[in-house]
């Protein structure tokens, strides 16, 4: 039985883009990151596109491929967008929560003045 969206979300145009992008599998491609490289994961505890509970095997396989940097930050009360709920889906801003992450991951790569 064919879904009411399958239509849109699989047109002709895009129909092989959209599967070959399903077939990925995040783990295997996160195994093979050089290792040394700075990786930060974020995920929200209210991301419900990918919830906290689904990223284990990327953060194993990261750790794995010999990463540094923080890698999984799990950022309480946020989105997938990385907002808290007050703000509007379309703001441009990130959480504070977020920025403060993403500048712990950047500090070993600034320099003070």
């Amino acid at each position: 039985m064919q879904a009411f969206w399958e239509p849109v979300l699989l047109s002709p145009s895009n129909v092989g883009d959209v599967r070959s992008e399903d077939a990925v599998d995040p783990a295997a491609l996160a195994a093979r990151v050089p290792a040394g490289l700075r990786v930060l994961v974020t995920d929200g505890t209210a991301d419900a596109n990918i919830p906290p509970n689904t990223i284990a095997a990327l953060v194993t396989a990261l750790h794995g491929s010999g990463i540094t940097g923080p890698g999984l930050v799990t950022l309480s009360g946020l989105d997938h967008d990385l907002h808290t709920s007050d703000m509007s889906a379309n703001d441009q801003q990130l959480a504070p929560s977020a920025v403060a992450a993403i500048q712990g991951w950047a500090q070993p790569y600034t320099t003070v003045p």
